[in-house]
């Protein structure tokens, strides 16, 4: 299973104290002092996971029954750069259409489309910025963290 924005920790498989294995190769981010973003590692070696993140959905917009589009409760700066984060190209600023915005959002297919409970005749887009994660103490103490989806459990 492919786990994709916001997951409760207790529905994750992997827990603190397990070891899993990280491939060469597999995107890691470190806080260690001069190293930025992701970087792929240089060799394949497991680590003992310390605690996990959860991830982050959120809902940009709704869909309503007729198929008309119109927006979340979201700013429209944090939604271009939560959309930058994501990898979804859309125009910066206020003046952008909604219907054009939401329509790439949903195009680029990292969205979840879920039925609110306060409204069963509207749809919530929610946008998956950032899938669960592991994290464990590196090289000098400094955390690292790796995409929850490219480990694999090596004893639990």
């Amino acid at each position: 299973m492919v786990y994709r924005g916001y997951h409760d920790k207790d529905s994750l498989p992997i827990k603190p104290g397990d070891r899993v294995k990280i491939a060469k190769g597999t995107p890691v981010m470190s806080m260690y002092p001069g190293r930025d973003g992701w970087q792929p590692v240089g060799r394949t070696y497991s680590v003992k996971v310390h605690h996990l993140m959860s991830g982050m959905s959120l809902t940009v917009g709704h869909i309503d029954k007729d198929g008309g589009l119109s927006w979340g409760m979201v700013h429209w700066r944090d939604l271009y750069h939560y959309c930058r984060s994501a990898g979804i190209d859309i125009p910066y600023g206020p003046s952008g259409k909604p219907e054009t915005v939401l329509q790439t959002i949903l195009d680029s297919g990292k969205v979840e489309l879920v039925e609110p409970s306060w409204d069963i005749h509207k749809k919530d887009i929610r946008l998956h910025v950032r899938n669960p994660t592991i994290v464990w103490p590196g090289r000098g103490g400094y955390w690292n963290e790796v995409d929850i989806n490219d480990v694999e459990v090596v004893d639990a």
